[in-house]
């Protein structure tokens, strides 16, 4: 029970900062290209932390 309540104070402590992230050194911002209809649906699984992916 005690693991349990820790684990749970910790998330809810991790999960109470808004600080943005600064991108490193030389990194582009994200781009979009393309403008046409996408019949398919794609996704994808990527890691993202703030504006950086």
């Amino acid at each position: 029970m005690r693991f349990a309540i820790l684990t749970c104070a910790i998330l809810t402590l991790a999960c109470g900062s808004d600080n943005p992230v600064t991108p490193p050194t030389g990194s582009r911002a994200l781009t979009v290209f393309g403008a046409g209809r996408v019949s398919d649906r794609y996704t994808g699984e990527i890691w993202v932390r703030g504006s950086v992916a």
